[in-house]
């Protein structure tokens, strides 16, 4: 009996924790802005390519603006329960690297805004 109660506290326990675990963890968020050395369309070409090498896709792609916006992504849950989805938004003229984590409501024609202290630690640490 107290080995079945045990059995139970321990699932209770474990459960909470996956729970708390599904949780997002919001941070304060500082967009990026650093110039460099790089040529524009070359600092360009590397930030789309480190972009798709972790999955993004773009909603906008525009090289002669060099302006970059990821496809939104939702933190946790479906796409029906999501109040955000996040996106980056990237330019890189003038050899300045300038990235942005702004989210965008599900709304449709919604347009990304700055996340404030909704941020997920989770997607600032990509």
């Amino acid at each position: 009996m107290l080995a079945r109660r045990l059995g139970i506290g321990v699932l209770a326990v474990c459960a909470a924790a996956l729970i708390d675990c599904e949780r997002p963890v919001y941070v304060r968020y500082a967009p990026l802005e650093q110039k460099t050395e790089i040529e524009e369309k070359k600092l360009y070409a590397a930030t789309e390519g480190a972009l798709l090498d972790r999955g993004y896709l773009f909603q906008k792609r525009d090289e002669e603006k060099l302006h970059l916006v990821t496809k939104p992504r939702i933190l946790t849950g479906s796409e029906s329960e999501a109040r955000f989805k996040y996106v980056w938004v990237v330019d890189t003229a003038g050899g300045t690297l300038k990235i942005e984590l702004k989210c965008q409501e599900t709304k449709p024609d919604a347009e990304p805004v700055s996340c404030g202290e909704e941020t997920p630690e989770k997607i600032v640490k990509e």
